[in-house]
């Protein structure tokens, strides 16, 4: 981890709780900045064209004059979820539904558990990606996985999301709780669901939910 690397996202978002003072706000746009900023494309994505960012000058030169792509590229950390934890700590009430994303420390013994070093190609499906970091430890042992990954938390599927645009990882990750909604790709409704994939906004309105199962008595 650099912690340089730390500190440039840290003062980035400064700048952002400085401009708008809603939480929540600050956190939504700082986050679609970072994304869209790793991944071009996704300015066709999102409900707008950053005029918050160009139309005040001052705000637009703090923020680019402090990001750097190469830089934060070249870490291969989730700093994101990290900053995104401290943040909630910090702005919230103590009532708020704060993230729960598991230690670096706990994500590499599970992934190392379940996941064995190799050049093949192989699928591997996890049902709460959380800010990604999983997925990302994966991609590490892995090189030539296929990672596909669900998180029903819109803010914790955004960071992920992110930090896949950030390190080029190639996946399909969908905003969706796996318990609710088809995500078998072996089923016809579960590849329709995952064509939704990859998206910024929730597809809920979209996707179909599981079969309910008859049970025999």
């Amino acid at each position: 981890m650099k912690p340089l690397v730390k500190t440039m996202l840290e003062d980035i978002l400064h700048v952002f709780t400085d401009k708008f003072k809603e939480p929540l706000v600050s956190w939504d746009r700082f986050i679609e900045f970072i994304a869209t900023e790793a991944r071009g494309s996704l300015f066709y994505k999102v409900d707008h064209k950053f005029e918050w960012l160009h139309a005040d000058r001052d705000f637009s030169e703090r923020v680019l004059r402090l990001h750097d792509s190469e830089l934060l590229a070249s870490d291969y950390y989730d700093h994101l979820g990290d900053l995104y934890t401290e943040y909630c700590s910090t702005n919230f009430r103590s009532d708020f539904r704060k993230p729960r994303i598991a230690p670096y420390a706990v994500v590499e013994n599970m992934a190392k558990t379940f996941i064995k070093e190799t050049d093949a190609v192989k699928s591997v499906f996890v049902p709460y990606a959380s800010t990604g970091r999983l997925m990302m430890v994966a991609q590490r042992i892995a090189p030539n996985i296929l990672l596909f990954g669900s998180e029903s938390d819109l803010r914790l599927y955004r960071i992920a999301f992110a930090n896949l645009c950030i390190h080029n990882i190639h996946a399909a990750l969908i905003n969706a709780d796996h318990e609710v909604y088809e995500l078998d790709i072996a089923t016809e409704t579960g590849r329709k669901n995952w064509a939704f994939a990859n998206g910024w906004y929730a597809p809920t309105n979209y996707l179909h939910p599981k079969a309910i199962q008859a049970h025999a008595y």
